[in-house]
């Protein structure tokens, strides 16, 4: 196609939003087809080639009012049916792909989820425990091929016995390498009289649970320390607490 011709075209068929690709296609060709032959004719009465090619395109009028009046002959309907049934198509392949391979890319999920921050918040405070304060955490600790990250804290405060409170510390474990499981918190031994209060996820690319702190009756420690270790791995975690930003 001559390129006078197709710069025609496409300034044409931008000016028809209604059309499909396909409508535009028979659209340019139908355009080239009258180019050509009112071209053809000038050349037979002697106007040289290319100055013929400019005149056909010159006799065709402005390309944006050819467009619109061409837009105006379009219905959008089969424009716009395309377009739903191209995205319920990418739908129901994406319900089809989960459906056959979404229990083998879970874990990775899980493991992405877990190193971005993605957590769930913590569960409600066990029987006999309410909750009087909490605040947000950002610890991250390297334990073996794994990383601990604790997210949030709650402070609890026995009902039956005001003195008697505990820190519970939502974490979650994960992998560095999110295609491989990360360490089960219930493996790890947590020292200090820490324990793990529940626990989900066990072996599904992260590890999440509940790791619950006693606290000194009548205390207001500066800060907790938090450790755990298992299989010849450990971490230790250093944790601050504002109590006027807890209260």
């Amino acid at each position: 196609m001559d390129p006078l011709y197709s710069r025609f075209c496409n300034e044409v068929c931008g000016h028809i939003p209604r059309a499909t690709s396909r409508e535009r296609g028979d659209i340019a060709r139908e355009l080239t087809h009258h180019l050509e032959d009112h071209a053809r004719q000038l050349a037979d009465r002697g106007v040289e080639e290319g100055a013929a090619a400019d005149r056909a395109v010159q006799a065709m009028g402005d390309p944006s009012e050819i467009g619109a009046k061409w837009n105006a002959q379009l219905s959008p309907f089969w424009l716009w049916m395309g377009r739903v049934l191209c995205v319920a198509g990418m739908c129901l392949s994406f319900v089809i792909f989960v459906g056959l391979y979404g229990e083998r890319f879970e874990p990775i999920l899980n493991s992405l989820l877990a190193r971005v921050g993605v957590t769930g918040p913590l569960r409600d405070p066990p029987y006999s425990y309410r909750s009087v304060g909490e605040m947000e955490l950002d610890l991250r600790c390297p334990y073996g091929d794994s990383v601990i990250y604790l997210y949030g804290l709650t402070v609890l405060q026995n009902i039956h016995d005001p003195d008697e409170r505990a820190l519970r510390i939502g974490a979650v474990a994960y992998h560095r390498d999110p295609f491989r499981d990360s360490v089960l918190l219930t493996n790890i031994t947590w020292d200090g009289g820490a324990w793990l209060s529940y626990w989900a996820s066990p072996a599904r690319g992260a590890s999440a649970g509940a790791i619950t702190i006693p606290l000194p009756p009548g205390s207001l420690p500066e800060s907790v320390v938090l450790t755990g270790s298992s299989f010849g791995n450990s971490f230790r975690a250093v944790i601050p607490l504002d109590w006027e930003a807890i209260s």
